[in-house]
């Protein structure tokens, strides 16, 4: 009810306001504030960031895979706010009945490998149950081998590329494009867990790691921003356009159909730490087939066939070129 009032409100407005729920809670809740087409817009869209997080981690995209799959269809004029870090922690209450217990363990338990913490909620019967990871986004994307760093910036780039083919809007925590880290003093300080990933930046500090072109926030901040520039001229990737997922039941590669006919763009992403080929094949049914020239629209790389090699954690956004 009070979600329809400040609609009601916001209407009287703004004509053309928007007005987004917030509500960290399993996926039919989060969704029945768009489905009565008289509340919310739009809503954070809660199940992506702990799915996204558990497939890049564990090199294993299966259950990433069915979600999309199974993507919601939702009122005209709503969609859903697509994320990964936020200020809060990666909620685990949109979860259930989408993981099962013992992969939501693995997740919690490589997530404090990597300096994370947990956080709990008391239920009625006087449990605590796990309510939400706090760790920053960049500090997540590590390596578990004794290389932190090894594949740390693919990782994490294939994760906002991925947030930005999805139907919907994409959304972007600053902090986490800065290459945030666990941020360990504050939280010795203070004993919130959030602020693990709520790092309190310096200014001229700031300026120089930007001003550095080998700095971690100066590559992020470039290679996303190229992307955005790229995907603003792609009207395939327009919040309402047709979205299907290609590989359902795979677990390593997502790739994600976005558009219809000859106007589609497949966005495929190489979910492990190896090269992988990978082949848009008649079983598809895709219109891209017609076609005998193909760009993928983030390198600029030309093709023949739609038969690609991926190095670990790459990206393609396929699509007929121009």
């Amino acid at each position: 009810m009070i979600v329809k009032v400040l609609r009601i409100k916001l209407s009287s407005l703004l004509s053309d306001g928007v007005l987004i729920t917030e509500t960290n809670v399993p996926q039919k809740e989060n969704l029945s504030y768009l489905e009565t087409e008289d509340e919310a817009h739009m809503a954070y869209n809660f199940p992506l960031p702990p799915l996204l997080l558990e497939a890049v981690v564990t090199s294993r995209a299966d259950i990433l895979n069915t979600w999309i799959y199974n993507w919601p269809m939702l009122p005209e004029n709503t969609t859903l706010f697509n994320f990964t870090a936020s200020h809060d922690g990666v909620g685990l209450r949109p979860l259930e009945g989408l993981m099962n217990e013992e992969r939501i363990k693995q997740l919690l338990i490589n997530c404090e490998k990597r300096g994370g913490l947990i956080s709990h909620r008391r239920l009625f019967n006087g449990e605590d149950k796990p309510y939400e990871l706090n760790i920053s986004w960049w500090s997540a994307m590590e390596d578990s081998s004794r290389n932190s760093q090894r594949f740390q910036q693919e990782r994490f780039i294939l994760s906002q590329l991925l947030v930005m083919a999805l139907k919907g809007v994409p959304a972007f925590y600053l902090p986490a494009l800065l290459g945030s880290e666990n941020d360990i003093k504050r939280f010795s300080l203070t004993g919130e867990r959030r602020d693990l990933n709520r790092e309190k930046f310096e200014f001229n500090k700031l300026l120089i790691q930007l001003e550095d072109k080998n700095s971690v926030a100066r590559k992020n901040l470039e290679i996303l921003s190229n992307a955005m520039k790229i995907r603003s001229k792609i009207k395939s990737f327009h919040p309402s356009a047709e979205m299907k997922c290609l590989t359902k039941g795979r677990r390593d590669i997502v790739a994600i159909q976005r558009g219809v006919e000859n106007n589609s763009i497949i966005a495929i992403h190489n979910i492990t730490d190896n090269k992988l080929d990978f082949s848009i094949d008649d079983s598809l049914n895709n219109s891209l087939k017609d076609e005998c020239n193909y760009c993928d629209y983030l390198s600029g790389k030309e093709y023949s066939n739609l038969n690609f090699v991926l190095d670990p954690f790459q990206v393609l956004w396929i699509g007929k070129n121009k």
